[in-house]
């Protein structure tokens, strides 16, 4: 959880102090490195103010939960890897961005949390 934290500061600027973690997605690892992802799920005061540092990512904003169950936002590919292997393929298509892959499973398994 520490390096969430430590991840989360460096790349968006949330101050770590100001986070309560309130629970863990299932680990996973995407087709190109190997390294496990452990997703944490914590809750702020209030709005953040995202300060994108660009040696780490494009790009940060929010995304009200509601605005991801819309209609023919959510759509799935089955992909062919390199390996042979096809995998399935999660996308998130947003209003002036797609999200997909490793972010879009996680958003998958946050919605299946949220909406049970």
């Amino acid at each position: 959880m520490g390096a969430a934290l430590r991840e989360a500061e460096e790349e968006v600027g949330i101050d770590p102090s100001s986070v309560e973690v309130i629970g863990r997605l299932a680990r996973m690892r995407t087709a190109i490195n190997p390294a496990p992802i452990t997703p944490f799920i914590a809750v702020l005061p209030g709005r953040p103010e995202l300060r994108p540092n660009p040696a780490e990512v494009e790009r940060a904003y929010t995304v009200a939960l509601i605005e991801l169950t819309a209609p023919d936002v959510y759509r799935q590919e089955i992909w062919a890897f390199p390996d042979g292997v096809e995998r399935t393929m999660e996308f998130y298509e947003l209003i002036g961005d797609s999200v997909w892959g490793a972010t879009a499973r996680m958003l998958t398994d946050l919605l299946d949390l949220v909406l049970a």
